[in-house]
């Protein structure tokens, strides 16, 4: 029964509405050059909103062991809201089943800080930190992949009539809390040029992370992008600020919208072996807080 006033609609568990995004064909030319050539699981991310910002280079430096692979002089970070459902292992147990045996761990909503860096497998970005809501991902996301899960609760909630979506995610241990409210342009939407800003931001297929004295790699793959620049978007990221105290100069460039992929293929985690001389992956203090 839906006890909310007529005027709002909350999405069930923050996430995408009732009907998923049919999975797009993987056409030869949709796919990047790094494709997951062997995917681990699948699975759909949905409902995106991408927010980016321009931070000085050494300000952020000294928290990553990996090169950060800058614009115009500048380093890069985007604020990203998502949702996953539909995890199931790519191999073996897939379809129904394996979805059914996935989804302990599967559904959840996103919120990920990070920026763009080069390593071993290129350039790719790095979660900086990442809040989520499933209790089992919250385990294993750390311990596969090493990504630098934090608790969060969100909400997610879409005014009637409007075309505004309002989202909050919130710490769980420590209640700070960051709030969007977004209206997005989906007769706007398009891939990214070829060498644009948005192609930079957007088309990043390899992932690095450093958690616990380790860092690790792994590829996702999916068509190209389809986004629009919202029409409106309004943001407090003051839990970021708190969280990373390099965001304190960050400057907003941009944002996106995109109603995301029916299916995402995510390859297994590679460790990253140390740079010779260099400090060992992982040696450079927390990124956040």
């Amino acid at each position: 029964m839906n006890i909310l006033p007529n005027a709002w609609r909350r999405v069930p568990g923050g996430g995408p509405g009732p009907r998923r995004p049919a999975a797009p064909a993987f056409a030869d030319e949709g796919l990047p050059q790094a494709a997951c050539r062997h995917p681990l699981f699948t699975a759909a991310w949905t409902r995106f909103v991408f927010v980016h910002y321009a931070v000085p280079p050494g300000d952020l430096a000294p928290h990553t062991p990996l090169e950060l692979d800058c614009r115009d002089g500048r380093a890069l970070v985007s604020l990203v809201f998502f949702r996953m459902s539909g995890m199931a292992p790519a191999v073996g147990l897939t379809g129904p089943l394996g979805r059914l045996l996935c989804r302990p761990a599967s559904d959840a909503g996103f919120l990920n800080v990070r920026t763009y860096v080069r390593g071993e497998a290129g350039p790719g970005i790095q979660f900086m930190v990442e809040w989520m809501d499933n209790p089992l991902g919250l385990c294993l996301g750390p311990w596969m992949y090493g990504l630098p899960y934090r608790r969060g609760r969100f909400v997610d909630l879409e005014h009637r009539g409007t075309g505004r979506r309002s989202l909050r995610v919130s710490d769980a241990a420590t209640r700070d809390a960051l709030d969007l409210s977004v209206i997005d342009d989906p007769p706007g939407r398009a891939a990214p040029g070829k060498g644009s800003l948005a192609d930079f931001l957007l088309e990043k297929y390899t992932a690095y992370t450093c958690h616990g004295g380790v860092c690790r790699c792994f590829q996702v793959a999916h068509p190209r992008w389809q986004v629009s620049t919202p029409l409106e978007l309004d943001i407090d990221d003051r839990l970021v600020c708190r969280r990373c105290p390099w965001f304190a100069r960050a400057e907003r460039i941009g944002a996106h919208c995109s109603p995301g992929f029916g299916e995402v293929r995510m390859g297994a985690p590679s460790l990253l072996q140390a740079d010779g001389g260099g400090p060992r992956a992982g040696e450079a203090p927390s990124p956040c807080l």
